[in-house]
């Protein structure tokens, strides 16, 4: 699930970050590679840490890399460079 955080960051100081948390384990995904989005029919997507979280979860039929899907979600809201127009936080 991508949910949102208010973070205090060393540079900017309190921001609302997005973050993407497993539907399993709901700890925040915080290597993409290392994570999974599934999907049904109906286009409900469900995000997991590859591994133990995405084993334990009834399988959806559709899937891909965390890193891959977020991709293409971007892509096709029309981001098409990392050019956001504002700074991006490492928190």
């Amino acid at each position: 699930m991508i949910e949102i955080a208010l973070m205090d960051t060393e540079k900017a100081g309190w921001k609302f970050c997005p973050f993407v948390f497993c539907d399993h384990c709901h700890l925040k995904i915080e290597d993409a590679k290392m994570a999974i989005a599934t999907w049904n029919d109906e286009g409900r997507v469900r995000h997991f840490h590859k591994g133990d979280c995405s084993r334990a979860e009834p399988r959806d039929p559709y899937w891909s890399q965390l890193n891959e899907h977020l991709s293409h979600t971007a892509s096709n809201a029309g981001v098409k460079e990392l050019e956001f127009g504002f700074d991006i936080y490492d928190v």
